[in-house]
């Protein structure tokens, strides 16, 4: 069975989620090989969450490790909406070895995403 972890990269996010407990804290969090290394003793799979990991400038690097460690799937939660703006962004993580996405949708229609996310237009902004 596989067992998954999640490593968080950054706080900074582009969103103003309501229900976020993160608050005001942004930044990025400390990252090395060791902490990787560390998770794939005891795990198979790895997701990449924030904040927003797309924000981090580390993240296709670390993807690229992750599966150089010999992590099955690597996968990444985020709101899209750079990935959707940034299609080289999107292919450089590909290429990484990124196996795995999983976008945040607060709900059915544009304005209920939209009022969850805080941002207006976040909704389309993510397709």
């Amino acid at each position: 069975m596989s067992t998954r972890a999640t490593l968080r990269l950054t706080l900074d996010c582009d969103s103003a989620c309501g229900f976020c407990g993160q608050g005001s804290r942004h930044g990025p969090l400390p990252f090395s090989d060791d902490a990787l290394v560390a998770l794939r003793e005891r795990c198979d799979e790895l997701s990449f969450v924030g904040g927003e990991p797309s924000l981090d400038p580390r993240l296709p690097t670390a993807i690229a490790r992750a599966r150089e460690l010999g992590f099955v799937a690597v996968g990444l939660q985020s709101n899209g909406r750079r990935l959707a703006a940034d299609d080289a962004l999107f292919s450089a993580l590909v290429a990484a070895g990124l196996s795995d996405l999983h976008l945040s949708i607060h709900g059915p229609t544009a304005e209920v995403h939209d009022y969850h996310s805080g941002r207006p237009g976040s909704f389309a902004a993510a397709m």
